[in-house]
């Protein structure tokens, strides 16, 4: 792979994603509430695209059990 990780297991292209993720996020904490659901349906959407990036993680260390298909 040769790829240089980050402190967090993710490459570095993966890391700016991370970083555009808790940009967004902290951009849209400071928005005024529409609607009372709206901040955790926002923070869940957060939490799927972290899992995606933690998936890569895993498909990395243990590619037997987390195969990847390309």
């Amino acid at each position: 792979m040769g790829e240089i990780l980050t402190d967090y297991g993710l490459t570095q292209d993966e890391q700016v994603v991370m970083d555009n993720i808790i940009e967004t996020y902290n951009a849209f904490c400071k928005l005024e509430r529409q609607h009372p659901d709206e901040g955790r349906d926002f923070t869940d959407a957060v939490h799927k695209m972290q899992s995606i990036l933690a998936l890569r993680i895993a498909r990395r260390s243990y590619p037997i059990g987390w195969p990847m298909k390309r």
